[in-house]
């Protein structure tokens, strides 16, 4: 299988053995990425920016009819024609060149931005789940981009909040990271933290959440906001 190998600002999410998604941190894009057989190399799909637009469209073609098949592309070897994208604001820099389409190629509202705010339970309670984000009906998994914890309300002297993040994946199983927070304020999920959540040869179906306090009573908050691309 071809490896992707990342730079320092990106982390990279493996599809398929041919497909991948590259998270650039510093250009702040994630990029849809073909391994092209014939010429030995990784090209562009599809680059979206975190804001939801679509800032560049490659242009290439299918070496073979499997390889179309792991694409979900049948029928030519060549892709020609035009591109169209639902749902992005944008269409920065236009199409260069042409995008092999035969069937469907589509992106309809690839980018989600979600977020829920879980009951934040005392020391003597139980937390609950909340779900953060799920995939549209016309999708089936969650691909996690980054996201946020924001603590509000007010923080009794020596509280400290914990909140936990939860994937469930397509094997039935679920994967959590924890942050622990003692101030008011956001803080940004780390690449670290995405790439616990994700579970190898599986997908994820949806996030949530839940929140504790160390203290028997509390007036915080917590909410959670997951950016994600959805396949």
């Amino acid at each position: 299988m071809p490896e992707y190998v990342p730079s320092s600002t990106e982390a990279v999410i493996q599809l398929t053995d041919l497909q991948v998604i590259v998270v650039d941190y510093s250009a702040k894009t994630w990029t849809l990425k073909a391994y092209d057989t014939s010429t030995s190399s990784w090209v562009t799909m599809l680059t979206v920016d975190f804001d939801g637009n679509v800032v560049g469209v490659g242009s290439f073609t299918l070496p073979s009819a499997t390889v179309q098949n792991d694409f979900g592309v049948n029928g030519n070897t060549t892709l020609s024609g035009s591109l169209t994208v639902y749902g992005a604001s944008s269409l920065a820099g236009g199409v260069s060149g042409n995008l092999v389409v035969s069937g469907a190629i589509k992106s309809t509202n690839v980018n989600l931005k979600k977020s829920a705010s879980p009951t934040v339970a005392t020391s003597t309670g139980t937390p609950s789940e909340t779900t953060v984000i799920t995939p549209d009906a016309d999708h089936n998994q969650i691909i996690p981009l980054g996201g946020t914890i924001t603590i509000g309300g007010t923080l009794a002297t020596g509280e400290d909040i914990t909140v936990t993040i939860i994937a469930y994946y397509s094997d039935s199983t679920t994967g959590s990271i924890s942050k622990t927070l003692s101030a008011l304020g956001t803080t940004d999920l780390t690449t670290a933290d995405i790439h616990t959540l994700i579970k190898d040869g599986t997908y994820i179906t949806k996030i949530t959440a839940k929140a504790q306090s160390n203290k028997t009573t509390t007036s915080a908050t917590a909410t959670v906001e997951i950016s994600a691309f959805q396949g």
